[in-house]
C-alpha cells in the first residue's frame, strides 16, 4: 500500500480470537513501517483484526527468534475497512463492475484470497455511502459484507 519505495518493510503477526470458536487464534501476517520503539505503521490490509486499519500505528513485542507481534493500538489512522466476500454465484464481470464503481468513488482494495476483498476508506471519504452501497449489493444476493463493527 505504500508508495514510497524507499520505506523498509518488515512482516508483524496479529493474533485476534476466532469469532466461533473464543479458544482459537486467527494469525495473519501483514507489512509494516518501523518506526522505532517498537512502533510500526501498517502497511496492509488487515483480514481478521477487525480493530485495525491501513496506516495505524500500532506497537509490537519482539520475542527472540520470532517476528513482531502486535500488542496494542497506538494511534489510529482515520482509514476504514470494509471487508467483502463475493458469493460463488456472481460471475467475475459483476465483481469486476461493483469494484470499479467503488475505484471511480476513489475506494482502493486489497485481495486477500479468491472473491474476498479488502476495501480501503479514506478519512475525508464517506464511510457509510460505502457501507450503504455495499449492503444493497448484498441484498442484491452478490456479495457479504463481512464485518463486525
Amino acid at each position: 500500500m505504500n508508495n514510497n519505495q524507499s520505506v523498509q518493510l518488515v512482516k508483524i503477526r496479529i493474533e485476534t480470537p476466532d469469532q466461533e470458536d473464543i479458544n482459537t487464534l486467527n494469525k495473519e501476517v501483514l507489512w509494516a513501517e518501523p518506526l522505532g520503539e517498537q512502533l510500526y505503521r501498517l502497511d496492509n490490509v488487515p483480514f481478521y483484526a477487525f480493530s485495525l486499519n491501513v496506516h495505524d500505528v500500532v506497537r509490537c513485542e519482539q520475542l527472540e527468534g520470532d517476528i513482531p507481534v502486535f500488542a496494542e493500538l497506538i494511534k489510529p489512522s482515520g482509514y476504514g475497512t470494509l471487508r467483502v466476500i463475493f458469493c460463488d454465484e456472481t460471475s467475475e464481470e459483476d465483481c469486476i463492475d461493483i469494484i470499479h464503481a467503488l475505484h471511480q468513488q476513489g475506494i482502493y482494495d486489497e485481495k486477500f484470497y479468491f472473491k474476498c476483498y479488502g476495501f480501503v476508506v479514506e478519512p475525508n471519504q464517506d464511510y457509510e455511502a460505502v457501507c450503504k452501497y455495499l449492503r444493497v449489493k448484498e441484498d442484491e444476493g452478490y456479495l457479504w459484507l463481512y464485518e463486525n463493527e
